[in-house]
């Protein structure tokens, strides 16, 4: 930890992941750093202890909206998830371009195929991606249909 960086306390990490949700319109991805605070890391450990809606972890963190969205479609990915054998990154790119090319676009964010979710896969990465010259886009948009949605991606987010 440098000198510079206070260690915050529950209360305090939870005010600032809120904040950035608000402002944002979105929970922190687990590489957020808000106010100089690992805010993505910290939200991220924190899920990592939840079950169900009815764990006091999720009732404390799901009071913001954004926050509850995140928590929910994290619970429901973990339960699709439950039982499947984890690809790793080139066989899930694989398997998001055979997707794409069989049926000409991108998969949207709720997408399963083949008993994965290359849809959440694809926004995972997505939302570490600034512009056309970072890594993750120079390897997704090897594809056709991943390069179209990934500029359409930027454009938004650009704006």
């Amino acid at each position: 930890m440098t000198k510079d960086k206070l260690r915050l306390g529950w209360d305090e990490m939870y005010a600032l992941v809120c904040e950035y949700s608000d402002k944002n319109e979105c929970a922190p991805i687990k590489s957020c750093i808000y106010k100089n605070q690992k805010i993505g890391k910290w939200l991220q450990d924190r899920k990592g202890v939840i079950n169900t809606t009815t764990d006091n972890m999720y009732q404390k963190l799901a009071k913001n909206k954004y926050v509850k969205i995140n928590l929910d479609a994290y619970l429901k990915n973990k339960k699709l998830t439950k039982d499947k054998l984890r690809l790793g990154w080139d066989e899930m790119y694989a398997l998001v371009c055979e997707y794409s090319d069989k049926n000409e676009c991108a998969p949207i964010k709720s997408c399963i195929y083949k008993n994965q979710n290359i849809g959440m896969w694809l926004q995972d990465r997505k939302k570490k991606i600034n512009n056309t010259t970072d890594n993750t886009y120079q390897k997704l948009a090897k594809n056709k249909y991943l390069k179209i949605n990934l500029d359409e991606y930027l454009k938004k987010k650009i704006k």
